[in-house]
């Protein structure tokens, strides 16, 4: 993101890009060609028992909701984005306070 004229905006790569990463198997390939992330699998303790978090799928923004969604939002203010966000979220808790929904918004 960068600031012009008192205005933040984002930029990106153009859809037609050979590095725009475009699915999760891709994503998964280049993580694992730098060697960002080591491991996916769970770890184990000392008596050999699974912890922690299983294996995450990774996905763009673009791939899970589309492209055209995705862009669409960059047009937003972000008082319209903390709207939209606001919406869903009580879409998904009805009976969640005002109050409480706000605090996870934070």
């Amino acid at each position: 993101m960068a600031m012009e004229n008192g205005v933040w905006t984002m930029y990106g790569m153009d859809w037609d890009d050979p590095y725009w990463i475009r699915s999760c198997r891709e994503l998964i390939n280049w993580i694992n060609g730098i060697g960002f992330i080591r491991d996916f699998r769970q770890k184990r303790n000392k008596e050999g028992a699974e912890y922690g978090m299983a294996v995450s799928v990774y996905m763009t923004p673009e791939e899970l909701w589309g492209y055209d969604l995705v862009t669409s939002a960059y047009k937003e203010t972000p008082e319209e984005s903390r709207e939209r966000i606001y919406r869903h979220v009580r879409g998904h808790y009805p009976n969640a306070t005002e109050k409480q929904i706000n605090i996870l918004m934070k």
